[in-house]
């Protein structure tokens, strides 16, 4: 198998690839958020090559539980994956001291203020029919946030008001994670 070149991460490191089972090269968990090459999606220059954005809104949406898993595991915490798609959360997370369920979201929106938007609602549906389903704040304890600069936040659900879009201005400004 050839070399594969290493990933530029967005902290600075690099990362190598992982073989798959089937010898091709992989992303390790993690990695793929933080270091993901989007460049076939820089359309004519609107999009940056480093950005979270995709198409297809279920990709962007790995794209943000990669993220999350990644960052919990670093600190520790023991992460679980609803094997079924129903639940309204994506994450069961432990501390340690209990279990809290995580919704995770992503935004690629800035407001004409330059704040990140992000939608809490849930959209989904075929071409038969579309479905919206507000934000319940009671069925999960945590909200994880991945924006497209790369910032997150992690919300405690319980203060969490808005059902349909939160701006991740001031009133959240206290929990923006520092580090990745």
């Amino acid at each position: 198998m050839p070399d594969q070149p290493s990933l530029p991460l967005a902290d600075g490191r690099s990362a190598e690839p992982v073989v798959a089972a089937g010898g091709g090269a992989a992303v390790a968990a993690g990695e793929v958020a933080t270091g993901h090459r989007a460049a076939h999606l820089a359309k004519a220059g609107r999009r940056s090559p480093d950005t979270i954005w995709r198409a297809n809104p279920r990709e962007q949406g790995l794209l943000g539980v990669t993220d999350a898993i990644a960052y919990f595991g670093r600190r520790g915490w023991a992460v679980s994956v609803p094997l079924i798609d129903s639940q309204p959360y994506d994450l069961v997370v432990d501390d340690g001291r209990r279990l809290h369920r995580v919704q995770v979201k992503t935004t690629t929106y800035r407001s004409p203020y330059g704040i990140f938007v992000v939608s809490l609602a849930t959209r989904g549906g075929n071409r038969s029919f579309h479905t919206v389903k507000p934000f319940d704040a009671a069925a999960s304890d945590l909200l994880y946030v991945l924006a497209d600069d790369g910032g997150r936040w992690l919300i405690p659900t319980a203060g969490v008001a808005a059902r349909t879009t939160l701006s991740l201005g001031a009133k959240v400004a206290a929990y923006r994670l520092a580090e990745p």
